[in-house]
C-alpha cells in the first residue's frame, strides 16, 4: 500500500494521498475523505479512513482492478460479461422511439484504454448501505 494506490474498502474507492503507521492501525489520508474519520497528526487536522485489515478489499494502482459487477460506473450499472468471465461493462441501454420500439445497447468495456471515460463510481456497497428496503 503507497502514495497513489487506489483502495476499495467498506466505505467505497479513494486515491491514497498518505500512509500514517500509528502503534496499532494505520491511517490513510485519501483523495475524497471516504469514512469521514478526522485525525491529528502533529498537531494537523487531516481527513481520510482508518484502515484496518477487514475494510480493505483490494488495492492497486488501477482503478479498473477495484471495480466489480453490481457497481455503478457514471451512474451506469456494472454487469460481467455473459460468455466470457471476468470481461466487466457498464450498460447504457436505450429503449424508445414510437411506441417504444428501439432498443439500442451502448456499453462499453472497463479496460485500461478507457480508464479516462470514468467520472464516477459507486460501489455496491456504498448503494446498498443507502438502501431503504419497503419489504424485508
Amino acid at each position: 500500500m503507497k502514495v497513489g494506490d487506489y483502495i476499495r474498502t467498506i466505505y467505497g474507492i479513494a486515491k491514497i494521498k498518505s500512509v500514517i503507521p500509528e502503534t496499532d492501525m494505520t491511517f490513510i489520508e485519501t483523495d475524497n475523505g471516504i469514512g469521514d474519520f478526522y485525525s491529528t497528526q502533529n498537531g494537523k487536522l487531516r481527513k481520510g479512513v482508518i484502515i484496518t485489515e477487514k475494510d480493505i478489499n483490494k488495492i492497486s494502482s488501477n482503478i479498473i482492478d477495484l471495480i466489480e459487477e453490481g457497481d455503478y460506473v457514471n451512474g451506469k450499472l456494472v454487469i460481467e460479461h455473459a460468455y466470457q468471465k471476468g470481461r466487466l461493462f457498464v450498460t447504457n441501454l436505450y429503449i424508445g422511439g414510437k411506441g417504444f420500439t428501439t432498443c439500442e445497447d451502448y456499453s462499453w468495456e472497463l479496460t485500461k484504454e478507457n480508464e479516462d471515460y470514468i467520472d464516477s463510481i459507486l460501489t455496491k456497497e456504498q448503494f446498498e448501505s443507502m438502501e431503504y428496503k419497503v419489504v424485508e
